[in-house]
């Protein structure tokens, strides 16, 4: 009976123009014994019709359906539901593997006794998509090599992207781990709640993961500053500060969740220029610092001062509502009384 040592999750949906290159690099990994889970995510092209001829070929592939379009994290999640592997790796439909990433991988993951190992994404551009490029070569550098502790430095400038990363299996379910669904961002939550839990993560200083920026995928949308959109982004850091709080690890990670609900706060505002999408990740950062009681003496600079000043708004915007509300109620009053006379 087949034993696969990594399986290897690609959700699909509406790729047809590049499916074919994603599962050809798969196939051909140096590595051979994997698993490779197709996740049909309901699309309207003939991507599946693909999928199925290449599973015809190669009895490593498994094909799991949705009964309906879910997204990304939630074909991720059954995914991960419907795969036995001891190591996991994701794989986008869009983008592809070099030769030899499972092989490289499987080594610096089992070599240096890590729950994570992580490599460099090489970015392709699309037609329009090339005016994020500089921001990209900053988010994607390697940073770091070889086996590091996991600490605040290593948190915040490793990339979160769950695609150039390899996870034992042991550590996600052990700890609860899955993709918030029915969220942009997804991976932020993953990769950072898989930072909380382990203590070391190695890296492989070489780009082998293959990313294409293509327009109308998520982060181009993002870019683009497409409406409602990047509230999504301080949606998963509340929700990470909740499983922190359900994995008892607050304590020892309210520095990071404060570093991290800022600049989800400060990404979030950023990319929307819609005014009552704006005013509504403000109100929802102003309850999540009210309902966890956070104050400016938690957190180090410059998160204390981030937090005083956000209060300081909140106090601010209440003072006014209320006085608006009193001013609304004597005007109800008024008009109640013109009635009657």
């Amino acid at each position: 009976m087949f034993q696969p040592l990594l399986t290897v999750i690609v959700p699909i949906y509406n790729v047809e123009k590049y499916l074919r290159r994603c599962l050809d690099s798969i196939i051909a990994q140096t590595f051979p014994d994997i698993e490779i889970v197709l996740v049909d995510d309901c699309g309207s092209d003939d991507s599946m019709a693909i999928a199925y001829e290449y599973a015809e070929k190669d009895k490593r592939l498994k094909i799991i359906h949705h009964t309906k379009n879910s997204g990304l994290g939630a074909a991720r999640n059954t995914g991960l539901r419907n795969s036995s592997a001891p190591l996991v790796m994701f794989c986008d439909s869009d983008d592809f593997y070099d030769p030899e990433m499972c092989d490289k991988m499987i080594h610096g993951i089992i070599s240096s006794y890590s729950d994570i190992a992580a490599c460099g994404i090489k970015v392709i551009y699309e037609p329009g998509t090339e005016g994020i490029k500089e921001s990209d070569d900053n988010y994607y550098k390697i940073k770091f090599s070889g086996l590091c502790e996991m600490n605040d430095d290593v948190r915040q400038r490793t990339d979160f992207s769950s695609c150039n990363k390899i996870f034992c299996r042991t550590m996600l379910e052990s700890n609860d781990i899955l993709f918030p669904e029915g969220l942009h961002f997804e991976d932020a939550y993953f990769v950072n709640a898989c930072f909380a839990v382990t203590n070391k993560i190695f890296f492989i200083n070489e780009y082998l993961y293959g990313y294409v920026r293509r327009s109308g995928s998520i982060m181009s949308d993002t870019f683009a500053q497409k409406k409602g959109m990047s509230i999504d982004h301080l949606k998963v850091a509340i929700l990470l500060n909740d499983f922190m709080k359900r994995r008892k690890l607050i304590q020892k990670n309210r520095k990071y969740m404060g570093t991290f609900f800022c600049s989800s706060l400060d990404f979030a505002l950023w990319f929307e220029s819609d005014p009552v999408c704006r005013e509504a990740i403000y109100e929802l950062a102003f309850d999540f610092i009210a309902d966890e009681g956070w104050s400016a003496k938690m957190f180090p600079t410059p998160v204390a001062q981030r937090i005083k000043f956000l209060k300081k708004q909140m106090r601010s915007k209440r003072i006014k509502n209320m006085a608006l509300y009193k001013y609304l109620a004597f005007i109800k009053r008024k008009i109640t009384s013109l009635i009657k006379t």
